[in-house]
């Protein structure tokens, strides 16, 4: 449990100094502590190869996930903490529900961009 509170310290303080590259970082090692902690190789094992393919520093860059890193990580770590385990669950949903959430407006957000300097460009 220390170690995941150290975590989400040092990415709140990450955040809050808008250093991506760190905030990326920790927030990666605090999500590996859990999947560790639930002792799931399968989900450890998911989550290894997809993160292989996320370019470094693409969520940080995505407007709002900084907040909602620190927010909902700090709704998960309250259900670890009462040692509730539906609690927890239902904070790591929601924390999955709102992420997607997030990279879905920023993918609608730069396939409009697109769109749009397409046609500016085709007249």
């Amino acid at each position: 449990m220390a170690e995941l509170e150290a975590l989400h310290h040092e990415l709140s303080a990450a955040a809050a100094r808008n250093n991506h590259e760190l905030l990326e970082e920790k927030n990666h090692a605090f999500h590996r502590e859990i999947n560790l902690m639930a002792n799931s190789r399968k989900t450890v094992w998911v989550l290894g190869l997809v993160t292989r393919y996320v370019p470094r520093q693409f969520y940080s860059s995505i407007p709002g996930w900084p907040q909602a890193t620190m927010d909902d990580h700090a709704e998960l770590l309250k259900g670890i903490q009462a040692h509730d385990p539906e609690a927890t669950r239902a904070a790591m949903h929601q924390h999955i529900v709102h992420s997607g959430e997030l990279l879905a407006a920023h993918f609608d957000e730069r396939i409009a961009a697109a769109t749009d300097a397409r046609a500016l460009i085709t007249g």
